[in-house]
């Protein structure tokens, strides 16, 4: 029997808005595509917040600046026993972990 990735344990990086932002608002609308995967696979998922990446990675060039960007690992969302009507819930869960750790 073959097995994934995921059931070897291989963590993988998926993000929600799945694009930079490069508007004014602090989060784009999430797509369904990490949350759908994480409910179909009954895994937890981990919140990371990336601050600081308008300044030393502008979205509108190509250019990097030195500097120092942070980052918040919450505690990870359980997804056992979701089901795919639960990801609009699980969608605005995670938001608002997000839009906390960024103020």
């Amino acid at each position: 029997m073959k097995s994934s990735l995921l059931d070897d344990g291989v963590s993988i990086v998926l993000f929600p808005e799945g694009t930079r932002n490069r508007s004014e608002r602090p989060l784009l609308d999430f797509k369904d595509g990490a949350f759908r995967l994480a409910v179909e696979t009954q895994l937890p998922i981990a919140v990371l917040t990336i601050l600081n990446t308008r300044e030393y990675l502008p979205s509108n060039k190509f250019e990097m600046k030195p500097g120092v960007v942070r980052a918040i690992w919450r505690e990870p969302i359980q997804t056992k026993g979701l089901t795919l009507d639960d990801i609009p819930k699980l969608k605005e869960l995670v938001k608002e972990v997000l839009l906390k750790n960024l103020d």
